[in-house]
C-alpha cells in the first residue's frame, strides 16, 4: 500500500451530509473512505446523553470530516483533533476552518504517555499503524518517527476541550 496523496493534491467537493459546506478531499485517495464513518454515526454521542457536548476530542481525526459534522451539529463546543499524518492534518485543517477558533488540530500522535513511536503505513482506512519500537517488513520503507504525547496532558494543556473559568 502507497501513502496517501500529498494534501495540495486535494480539490473541494460539496457535501449533502454536513450541510452542503464545501470540504477538501485527495482524488486517488483513502478520503472518500471517511464518509463512511461519517454516514455510519458512530462518532455521534449516545443517544441517551442528556445534554449537548461541551467539549469533544477526536483522537485520529483524519481529514477532519468527523469534527466538522460535530461542529456543526453542537454549534456551542470547542472541539480538539488530533492527527498524527501532516497531510491528514493539512486537510482537516482546512475542512474546519470555517468553524475558527472552536476546533484545534494537533498534530501529534496520543499515547499512554510521552515517548517516541514510529508510524508507518498499513492496510487500513485511515492510513497509518502505530507500530511502536521499529517497523517491519513491507511497512519499513514508509515509516516515520513521531513524538506522541501523553493523551491526558494533550487534553488539559488544549484551549478547545479546558474548561472555561468564567
Amino acid at each position: 500500500m502507497t501513502p496517501q496523496p500529498v494534501a495540495e493534491a486535494a480539490v473541494p467537493v460539496r457535501v449533502r451530509e454536513l450541510g452542503d459546506r464545501r470540504v477538501w478531499l485527495r482524488p486517488r485517495s483513502h478520503d472518500r473512505e471517511a464518509f463512511e464513518y461519517l454516514e455510519e454515526g458512530h462518532h455521534l454521542p449516545p443517544a441517551e446523553m442528556s445534554a449537548a457536548p461541551q467539549h469533544i476530542a477526536i483522537f485520529g481525526a483524519n481529514i477532519g470530516l468527523l469534527m466538522a459534522d460535530l461542529a456543526t451539529r453542537y454549534p456551542q463546543a470547542r472541539l480538539l483533533g488530533v492527527e498524527p499524518e501532516r497531510h491528514n492534518a493539512r486537510l482537516a485543517r482546512r475542512n474546519v476552518e470555517a468553524f475558527g477558533e472552536r476546533c484545534e488540530i494537533a498534530e501529534t500522535a496520543v499515547w499512554y504517555r510521552d515517548e517516541r513511536l514510529e508510524l508507518a503505513w498499513g492496510h487500513d482506512a485511515w492510513g497509518l499503524d502505530l507500530t511502536g519500537g521499529t517497523a517491519r517488513g513491507q511497512h519499513r520503507e514508509t515509516a516515520r518517527v513521531i513524538e506522541a504525547v501523553d493523551a491526558g496532558a494533550l487534553l488539559a494543556a488544549s484551549p478547545a476541550v479546558r474548561r472555561s473559568t468564567t
